[in-house]
């Protein structure tokens, strides 16, 4: 009989852990997902930036001029936003500069 409640005991040990591992694992795999999609963002506005400088420079009016730095400043606001969620999701340590 004492074998039978010492089975269950460990039993319901062995499971907690594997449930344990389990929680972990999908937590790591959100937080995978996560940061892909974060940089995915930060290349996209990335590149959203390049072509608003490439604006800039192709400016011949003045309008033209204050539209193409007003992108320019959105998309660099956008790409620092994409680049602080990645700095906040693997750690501000390896992060040291900002653009």
């Amino acid at each position: 009989m004492s074998a039978l409640l010492a089975g269950i005991g460990v039993g319901s040990i062995i499971a907690a852990a594997i449930g344990w591992a389990v929680a972990i694992s999908n937590h790591r795999q959100a937080w995978i997902n996560a940061l892909r999609d974060d940089v995915a963002i930060f290349l996209k506005e990335l590149e959203v930036m390049h072509y608003a400088i490439r604006d800039v420079f192709a400016a011949k009016t003045a309008e033209e001029l204050v539209a193409a730095e007003t992108a320019k400043r959105d998309a660099r606001v956008a790409v620092i936003f994409a680049q602080n969620r990645i700095c906040d999701s693997i750690g501000k340590k390896s992060c040291t500069k900002s653009l």
